[in-house]
């Protein structure tokens, strides 16, 4: 019954096996591209052809679809693992790049750590267009390293290492999840700046609301240890967290607080339907609530920096929240599945990661538990009403997230 009201979670999980499969595959995008065509090919001849002379044969349909699916996930996995193009910088023997950082460097007393992103490399007497992202650390009196900025890198990339212990976290394979497979030490010497500026405008944005933010807080806030957990509960800098602070939380078990996750979202999500509810009295308000909890989610985002894990609450909320637009129960599932498929198209290798997982889980536990709580019991008042509302929404993600947290 639940599958025939949710026809996507059908084609997500021939999606997902093929996504799997991907992750175990030695194709490269050209052969993967061709066996995604030959499956459409054999969709395409059954849906007119076999299907008209034989209706027995009907059945073919459904297995070809799911076929399709998965070699759709398959192909997805491979064309998006950068290194399996033929222009990815690391293929070549060049010493010279040209890299523009994507995203704001990170300062430490040892060094400053910055994303890259290689645009172009020396072969030769001329440079080439080239692709790939690159790990750069840089010394420390590198205070002119800022989101945007080209610069001319001279120096030998090298391979991320691997786990030295058993059962020691895999770095190396995290990276590669984001497309990172190298990682280069620069001096002063071997790092020359470029007069120009390429930055995304909504992302710069978003970075300097939130260090905007952060700059209030630290002149509210005298305590260095409150002010960092404050930042980084609220919008998720977690840069002036002291080591006896991570030490500290890290003991307890309750470290994952302190990154800005979907977890917050789903707090910040309920505690707005209960501000915005008097819009549902209104004539004509009920578009108005649904409207204005969006908006104020996807705001919650700018001020938390875009980052990822939010990004992705963000759109599995904004999609359940349209299917609860739709005043259709169904299509909260379904909007719940087409949000991670189109997560999954976009990035497949979000299955492997943590962060999205318990995302998943977290909004699988609005999505599906929390009514059922609430039928269970329904406090009288306004007033408790709204506390046992977040408080439900709280145990409801932590029930659908522990099986997976005691897993990790």
């Amino acid at each position: 019954m639940f599958l025939r009201q949710s026809p996507l979670l059908r084609l997500l999980i021939p999606f997902i096996a093929g996504i799997l499969a991907g992750n175990l595959s030695v194709c490269n995008y050209i052969q993967s591209i061709i066996l995604f065509s030959s499956s459409c090919l054999l969709f395409f001849l059954y849906f007119f052809f076999i299907k008209r002379l034989r209706y027995s044969l009907r059945w073919l349909s459904g297995l070809i679809f799911y076929f399709v699916f998965f070699m759709s996930g398959l192909n997805s996995c491979i064309l998006y693992t950068s290194l399996n193009y033929p222009d990815h910088f690391f293929k070549s023997n060049s010493t010279y790049f040209i890299v523009r950082i994507i995203a704001p460097p990170v300062f430490s007393g040892k060094g400053i750590k910055a994303d890259g992103e290689v645009i172009a490399i020396e072969t030769g007497a001329k440079w080439n267009k080239s692709s790939g992202k690159i790990k750069l650390f840089f010394q420390a009196d590198s205070n002119y390293i800022s989101y945007g900025k080209l610069f001319v890198i001279h120096g030998k990339p090298a391979k991320i290492p691997p786990p030295l212990n058993p059962g020691e976290f895999n770095y190396s394979k995290y990276l590669a999840c984001h497309n990172v497979f190298a990682q280069l030490y620069v001096a002063s010497g071997q790092c020359k700046e470029l007069p120009f500026h390429d930055v995304s405008f909504i992302y710069e944005f978003s970075w300097k609301l939130r260090d905007y933010l952060v700059s209030v807080l630290k002149k509210s806030v005298p305590e260095e240890d409150i002010y960092s957990v404050a930042s980084a509960l609220l919008v998720g800098y977690e840069e002036d967290i002291g080591n006896a602070v991570l030490k500290a939380y890290s003991s307890s078990g309750t470290l994952h607080v302190l990154s800005v996750s979907g977890m917050h979202v789903a707090l910040i999500y309920k505690v707005l339907e209960w501000i915005f509810s008097f819009l549902l009295k209104l004539k004509r308000g009920r578009h108005l609530y649904f409207a204005t909890i969006i908006l104020c989610v996807w705001f919650y985002s700018l001020l938390s920096g875009l980052s990822p894990s939010v990004l992705r609450a963000a759109m599995m909320l904004t999609l359940v929240v349209t299917g609860k637009w739709m005043s259709r129960t169904s299509s909260v599932y379904n909007c719940m599945f087409v949000s991670c498929f189109i997560l999954l198209a976009f990035n497949p290798f979000l299955l492997q990661e943590v962060g999205f997982q318990l995302s998943l889980l977290a909004v699988g536990g609005i999505v599906f538990v929390h009514p059922l709580l609430f039928r269970i019991y329904t406090p009288p008042g306004k007033i408790m009403y709204a506390v046992w509302s977040v408080i439900s929404i709280s145990i409801c993600a932590q029930l659908m997230t522990f099986p997976i947290g005691i897993f990790y």
